[in-house]
């Protein structure tokens, strides 16, 4: 592809000459016809082309706010001459170190550049810089050539930060014990009171089995009777999550919605490590439809709070906790957990019209 200037300089030497040619000007004459011999070879040359292009990361998952080297290597095939490249990033990510913009002479013959900058994650989600973009130019910049981007996607999974919690001070309610995060729950492991009889269900230990009420015979299907044992276990948490737009405001790093995050992610973490049951419920989020994490215990569910809090985004405040409520009520009223509200409390907006909640 050549650019309009190649033309203009050929349309100029042609110029030249034919004032020379008119005025008899040898000076002149050789003047233009060693311009465009010039411009002859330098049209001749190659730009670089067929580049390939691969980026490195240390880790696919991390923190926000955490600072990552990003190490892309190109390898040139062909051509010589300037490599102008860009490897554009999400508004999410920023360079603190190093550059992200190179400009690279590559001589003739097959070339490898190992290029490497540092940036910083300020938001959580889950984040996928676009493929590298190239342009090549030969020397004296008569030829170029601009191609499609290059290299895979690498996509980073930017979790919110999650702080460790060692003790929770005591609130005054009234609780089983004086420490509501020792109080038990009404799920969890049975102990040894007597519940009620129920059918056998493939799982059942043989031991529960009641033989006596079993050789009655009292049920069509023939299935012998278990004994159902009264659940215990840590107290049930439950969490609920403001994302309304106001929760999204000020600094990327230290936002009201970044801590509502971090906050919900450590009462998590400190719970499930007691032992205890752990739901949430999103409200507010993006679209208009609340996010629900049934609550369950142990490792698995932190990472499912974790992937969920990933997901999140502000939206339109047309939630109130009341509405939240209403809609969890199932996992809340057997359970009877501890209900924790993240939110801010100098914003108000009025109940909708019609309510009944």
């Amino acid at each position: 592809m050549f650019p309009f200037s190649l033309i203009g300089w050929v349309g100029l030497c042609l110029l030249f000459l034919a004032i020379g040619l008119l005025f008899g000007n040898i000076v002149l004459l050789a003047g233009a016809l060693f311009l465009l011999l010039t411009v002859l070879l330098a049209t001749m040359p190659q730009p670089p082309d067929k580049i390939e292009a691969e980026r490195k990361v240390p880790r696919e998952i991390c923190w926000a706010g955490d600072v990552m080297e990003v190490e892309p290597r190109l390898t040139l095939c062909e051509g010589f001459g300037a490599i102008f490249v860009h490897n554009y990033l999400p508004a999410e990510m920023e360079v603190v170190e190093g550059n992200n913009f190179h400009l690279l002479w590559k001589w003739p013959g097959t070339a490898g550049f190992d290029l490497s900058y540092r940036v910083r994650f300020d938001k959580r989600g889950e984040l996928t810089p676009p493929a590298t973009a190239w342009t090549s130019e030969a020397p004296f910049g008569i030829r170029r050539r601009r191609a499609e981007p290059v290299g895979p996607a690498i996509t980073v999974s930017v979790v919110p930060r999650i702080r460790g919690i060692t003790r929770l001070n005591e609130i005054r309610v009234a609780t089983k014990q004086p420490r509501y995060q020792d109080d038990l729950s009404q799920t969890g492991t049975a102990n040894s009171e007597f519940r009620e009889l129920r059918p056998y269900a493939p799982g059942d230990p043989i031991k529960l089995i009641n033989w006596k009420a079993s050789s009655r015979g009292a049920r069509r299907d023939k299935l012998p009777l278990v004994n159902e044992l009264e659940p215990e276990g840590r107290k049930a948490v439950w969490i609920f999550m403001n994302l309304a737009s106001y929760m999204d405001v000020g600094m990327p790093l230290d936002s009201p919605m970044v801590k509502t995050f971090e906050a919900a992610g450590s009462l998590a973490q400190f719970f499930l490590s007691k032992g205890s049951t752990v739901g949430a419920y999103a409200y507010n989020n993006y679209g208009g439809e609340g996010k629900l994490l049934a609550p369950d215990s142990g490792q698995k569910q932190f990472q499912r709070l974790t992937w969920m809090l990933v997901g999140l985004k502000p939206g339109r405040p047309s939630q109130d906790l009341l509405h939240a409520v209403e809609g969890c009520k199932g996992f809340l009223l057997r359970p009877q957990p501890e209900v924790f509200i993240i939110t801010r409390l100098d914003i108000f907006y009025p109940r909708l019209v019609g309510s009944h909640v």
